[in-house]
């Protein structure tokens, strides 16, 4: 959540300072480790859904608790609000089984000035009593890295993105210390924004002149190690924009990607017409964590109508945020879920509240004491999903062949997918072909392609479907195949030689340049050049010069070795030189004076004739 973060934590800080001191607040805001030794919480990605430790399908469906990642770093605690067994119990009579923890990279590393009382082990070790209290209850942790800076700047806020000087070893340090827990996740980066895709995956220097880390740095520091955890991975445009998210996934030996986008009313996509063409393709890939879900009107008309959507098409989501209005947050601008700690739910957070509790919570991911509601086993099947959903083929003349595009096949099941075939058909099929196919067995969460070029019999808008039979439901399944074919270029007509009379002429000249003329004169009685088929006048200067301009015609250059080659195409308003006509093409050079050379119009050699 980028509109508030901070405001809350200044009218706190004064009541803090005053007293017993920021330490013992702490303590009593996380409390004492939970006793007993539940199952341990598990979670992992298998195809484009999360299962917990017996196999079984699950959805994370809870909140974010919003505090650790500003309290430390503005020195008077290590969170806001409390976090014992008993806060969290709380949280578990509303159906929640996932809570997302925003972190500190500088609380966390011990740098830039934190206060010791709240940084390096003492925040670490408040972290990881939070995460063992959340677990007893039965919830899946995220630990989403929040607020960063680069250099000795002090983490206070949120960046454009992960910064290559702290990040990468926050999460080594982060991953290093919960590798053992199959329970958590780890959430690289909030809110990315104001940076490019390549900037996202591969980090770059930023608009703030700082160096960013990128998505795939990240990825390789927690697997580096040796954690196995599933990494959610947060879109552009603050979280909202998962449009190329699949285009730039990084690359994860594992498998264990989590696709996060954040949703409110006023964010990007905030429409199911959005989400249909934005979230629910990726959704058919991996995984999708809605991080994030809020509205800033104290109401739930808009979650309302997202959650629906969410649960319609296995998508997870947690409500931004389990803080209190009580203790001076808002319900619109926060917003805050709940009116105090006992769980009162404010205007906002009751929409939440009501629809976790018809649904009985996404399902538990291990012992623990909490009340989520369980899920059954789902028997293995196979899934399949395709991208693109439809395919077009580059425009192509007809006779020619096209490029090789490839249809990329997803099994989004939990059992093995295997495609028997892949073929054409409908009433241009044979203008397409099938020029490549790697599926056959693909297994759970494993891609195949199969390439289709095109070579058209005839000109237009040429249409095929390519079909898939398999063992995944629905089969046949189907990808539209399209592409455009024009008509063969007619090469222009040579004139008649003897026919045409070409002169060259200085207009003017200078050191190092000059400006000058062609004049081509017609002296035969056929038309050179056609509206389809302009006239073309080619000839050649000295790769030393350069061409700056040229008119009454449309120009292309290109060097090859000494020599610059020039084309001058006929322009649209003039494709076309009559009997007894005379057209003259001009231009400007630099860096030389030398005349044109090897003349041809319309592919017949000419003379320059100096005039």
């Amino acid at each position: 959540m980028r509109n508030f973060k901070g405001f809350r934590a200044v009218a706190l800080s004064t009541a803090l300072l005053v007293g017993s001191g920021g330490l013992t607040m702490a303590a009593s805001t996380f409390g004492a480790m939970p006793a007993g030794a539940a199952t341990p919480v598990s979670v992992s990605v298998v195809g484009n859904h999360l299962v917990n430790g017996s196999g079984q399908t699950v959805r994370l469906l809870g909140a974010n608790r919003s505090g650790t990642e500003y309290a430390c770093s503005q020195g008077w605690g290590l969170s806001d609000g409390p976090n014992t067994s008993t806060a969290v119990a709380t949280m578990s009579t509303w159906k929640i089984n996932a809570v997302r923890v925003p972190l500190n990279e500088d609380c966390w590393l011990g740098i830039n000035g934190v206060n010791a009382a709240y940084s390096g082990a003492n925040y670490q070790n408040a972290i990881s009593s939070y995460v063992t209290t959340l677990q007893a209850q039965g919830f899946v942790p995220i630990l989403d890295l929040h607020w960063n800076a680069p250099g000795t700047q002090l983490a206070s806020s949120q960046q454009l993105m992960a910064d290559a000087d702290h990040s990468p070893a926050f999460w080594t340090s982060v991953a290093t210390t919960f590798k053992s827990n199959p329970g958590v996740i780890f959430d690289l980066y909030n809110e990315p924004h104001d940076v490019s895709w390549p900037c996202w995956l591969n980090g770059c220097t930023t608009s703030g002149g700082w160096n960013s880390a990128g998505m795939q740095q990240l990825v390789n520091s927690v697997r580096a190690t040796g954690a196995t955890q599933p990494i959610m991975l947060g879109g552009l445009n603050w979280g909202g924009d998962l449009t190329q998210w699949l285009q730039y996934k990084p690359n994860d030996p594992l498998n264990q990607l989590i696709a996060s986008d954040h949703t409110y009313n006023f964010s990007q996509y905030n429409t199911v017409a959005n989400w249909d063409a934005v979230i629910a393709p990726v959704a058919a890939v991996v995984p999708v964590v809605t991080g994030e879900l809020g509205e800033n009107d104290c109401a739930h008309g808009f979650i309302d109508q997202y959650m629906a959507w969410a649960d319609a098409h296995g998508v997870s989501y947690l409500g931004w945020t389990w803080n209190s209005t009580a203790s001076g947050w808002s319900c619109g601008s926060g917003p805050a879920l709940i009116a105090d700690y006992n769980g009162t739910p404010s205007p906002f957070g009751v929409g939440l509240q009501t629809h976790l509790l018809a649904l009985g919570g996404g399902g538990t991911f291990g012992s623990g004491t909490g009340t989520g509601g369980g899920t059954t086993p789902p028997p293995a099947t196979p899934g399949i999903s395709f991208s693109p959903t439809s395919l077009t083929l580059p425009a192509t003349t007809v006779g020619a062949s096209s490029a090789a595009q490839s249809v990329t096949v997803t099994n989004t099941g939990s059992a093995n997918l295997t495609v028997s075939s892949a073929t054409l058909s409908g009433a241009n099929a044979n203008d397409f072909m099938v020029s490549s196919n790697t599926c056959g067995t693909v297994g759970s969460g494993a891609t195949c392609s199969v390439g289709v070029t095109f070579k058209p019999t005839a000109s237009g808008t040429r249409n095929a479907t390519l079909s898939f039979a398999d063992n995944a439901a629905a089969s046949p399944q189907t990808v539209s195949i399209s592409g455009t074919a024009s008509a063969p270029v007619t090469p222009p007509t040579p004139p008649p030689t003897g026919s045409l009379s070409v002169v060259y002429h200085v207009v003017n000249q200078w050191p190092g340049g000059l400006q000058a003329s062609i004049t081509i004169t017609n002296k035969g009685s056929t038309t050179i050049g056609s509206a389809t088929s302009p006239w073309v006048l080619k000839f050649q200067l000295p790769s030393t010069m350069s061409v700056t301009s040229l008119w009454n015609a449309t120009g292309t250059f290109g060097t090859a070795g000494s020599i610059l080659n020039v084309t001058a195409t006929g322009p649209n308003w003039q494709p076309t030189i009559a009997p007894g006509q005379s057209w003259s093409v001009g231009y400007v050079t630099n860096n030389g004076v030398s005349a044109p050379s090897s003349c041809s119009i319309n592919g017949a050699a000419c003379t320059f004739v100096a005039g």
